[in-house]
């Protein structure tokens, strides 16, 4: 429990610091604390979204048109603090798993870290793909499509992209993963109330 209120004070200290001044200017993710603040609040604004969503699902007609509203209001709020913090945070845990076998950074309010992704494929020019699929002998699909997985495995062999394609190789993709903590805050006073006589 008391790990949990220290938690809170240092989130409510990072968030003093945001409110002195710009977030520009003022707040740098350059710990474990200020990234904690970053997923906290990227989590809350999704879990907002989320409670928004299902209230729209049971009451469609009385809250769409305010549910549009409220969920681009928090849709604008998360762009805006991925475009002000993720470069920082993207930065503040390549720092600290540099050397480390690990590939995330573990706070009280989540994870943010890299996963590998498997690369892509996107054919642009269905033509031109399906043309040079036929000329380099990649499998193509009946209704005359590019199989994107032979296509991946000749680029990646070759490193030639073909016209009409855009091309992603494998690479590390920064996440955020959010943790709901608000049912578990207090888990433990609620178990030695019910533990009293």
């Amino acid at each position: 429990m008391a790990e949990t209120i220290a938690t809170y004070r240092q989130a409510f200290r990072v968030r003093e610091e945001l409110e002195e001044g710009t977030e520009e200017t003022r707040f740098s993710i350059n710990s474990l604390d200020r990234l904690g603040w970053f997923i906290r609040r990227m989590g809350e604004l999704h879990e907002e979204i989320a409670m928004i969503e299902e209230a729209r699902r049971l009451e469609k007609d009385e809250i769409d048109l305010k549910a549009d509203g409220l969920i681009r209001t928090r849709n604008s709020e998360m762009e805006r603090l991925k475009n002000l913090y993720s470069p920082q945070a993207e930065e503040f845990v390549r720092r600290s798993i540099k050397g480390k076998r690990k590939k995330s950074v573990s706070t009280f309010w989540g994870l943010a870290g890299y996963r590998k992704t498997r690369g892509s494929v996107e054919i642009l020019l269905m033509e031109e793909a399906v043309a040079f699929a036929k000329k380099a002998g990649i499998e193509l699909k009946v209704v005359e499509t590019v199989n994107k997985t032979p296509l991946k495995e000749y680029i990646e062999k070759t490193g030639e992209i073909p016209p009409g394609v855009e091309y992603e190789p494998p690479h590390d993709e920064f996440y955020l993963h959010f943790e709901p903590r608000t049912e578990h805050l207090f888990a433990e006073d609620r178990e030695e109330t019910s533990a009293s006589p």
